[in-house]
């Protein structure tokens, strides 16, 4: 086939062809969506339902909101989704943990 290139699926490693500048990784979006089930595993969503179990999640550190807890967030102080001790991790409200991540735009 003249102008196209091979390509091996990374996920049903089927064989497709496709113009050489798109390398592609993978033959349609159901494969896309099925490997990106398997290997995107959000790790931060376990430390949100610990800490509901723990009853922890229940009003805002910053400004005391607490009139719908389930809106209320985690936030992570140094930044990194994986430090996930409890001096790392902070119970704000939608309004102040978008503050809190604008803070350094906002003068």
């Amino acid at each position: 086939m003249n102008g196209t290139k091979q390509y091996k699926c990374h996920h049903c490693n089927k064989v497709f062809f496709d113009s050489p500048s798109c390398k592609r990784k993978y033959c349609s979006k159901q494969c896309v969506n099925k490997s990106n089930s398997k290997v995107w595993k959000p790790k931060f969503t376990t430390v949100r339902k610990k800490l509901l179990k723990l009853d922890k999640i229940n009003k805002c550190q910053r400004c005391g909101f607490d009139e719908y807890p389930k809106i209320l967030g985690v936030h992570h102080k140094d930044r990194n989704r994986n430090n996930n001790t409890i001096s790392n991790l902070e119970i704000l409200c939608p309004n102040c943990h978008s503050i809190e991540h604008k803070k350094h735009i906002v003068q």
